[in-house]
């Protein structure tokens, strides 16, 4: 099965499913990982260094266990690239936003979006967030 076949199932799967709150999303298996690493380095005192070392350690560990795990099966693979999709989620999530911004609620709005992106949104705008969401979709 070519490459681009196993990406076109990954696409679709990841517009009939999205990224169900429930499922154990690869993203948050690497999100304990960091933060087991960092309760090891962060003790230490060259933080940057540490975090230097952090960072090339989850990078290696996260590209090869997903290149020898998904040379296991082609439907591994096709969850793997699947799992990197997130564009029905995504759509989904602006959609939220969007609403609640039309119900003139921006507290909301900043809130629902603050799980979207890491910068602080508790002092944005409407155009901000707006801006925010648009962006966060479209990366």
């Amino acid at each position: 099965m070519s490459f681009i076949l196993k990406y076109w199932i990954a696409y679709i799967l990841d517009l009939i499913l999205g990224d169900p709150y429930w499922f154990p999303h690869p993203v948050r298996v690497i999100g304990k990982y960091i933060s087991f690493l960092e309760n090891l380095f962060y003790k230490r005192k060259n933080k940057k260094f540490w975090g230097g070392i952090l960072a090339i350690i989850v990078i290696l560990t996260t590209m090869f266990l997903s290149y020898y795990v998904s040379k296991l099966s082609k439907y591994l693979e096709i969850f793997f690239l699947y799992t990197t999709l997130a564009t029905n989620s995504l759509g989904s999530e602006g959609i939220k936003v969007y609403n609640i911004l039309k119900s003139g609620d921006l507290e909301k709005a900043q809130k629902e979006l603050s799980y979207l992106v890491s910068r602080d949104t508790g002092e944005m705008d409407e155009i901000q967030v707006v801006r925010s969401t648009m962006e966060t979709i479209a990366e």
